[in-house]
């Protein structure tokens, strides 16, 4: 059986990809995460006795956070100062990255940005009218 659990409760599928490399994908603990593994398990059998294309256990791609950073790099190879390499960086990770880091920038949709930017709005309107 794939299926374990972690020193920390969390359970955990253990799984060869159809190139054999090993993979896994990690649960919550408890019952609820217990079942969720155990339902990953039996798809992951049921997809390899019918030859289906297994899932991924995490995204692949590059995160806004990792872009970011490249960004800041670049900034500061280009001369930027200090205090603007800084003041970019906490408006970034205070306001943006937060809501937008939980999937690869590829993924991310429209949707996606326009909660941020209405969540920001719905806050500072909450300041300017009090």
């Amino acid at each position: 059986m794939s299926l374990h659990k972690r020193k920390d409760g969390r359970w955990k599928v253990n799984y060869r990809d159809e190139e054999g490399k090993i993979k896994t994908k990690t649960f919550s603990k408890g019952k609820a995460g217990k079942n969720r593994a155990k339902e990953f398990d039996a798809e992951i059998k049921y997809k390899k006795a019918s030859k289906q294309p297994l899932p991924e256990p995490t995204p692949k791609g590059i995160y806004l956070g990792d872009l970011t950073q490249e960004w800041l790099d670049m900034k500061k190879a280009q001369g930027r100062s200090l205090k603007w390499l800084r003041e970019w960086a906490h408006v970034l990770s205070t306001y943006i990255l937060p809501d937008l880091t939980h999937k690869p920038a590829k993924q991310l949709t429209q949707a996606d940005i326009l909660a941020v930017i209405g969540n920001h709005w719905a806050k500072c309107q909450t300041v300017h009218t009090k």
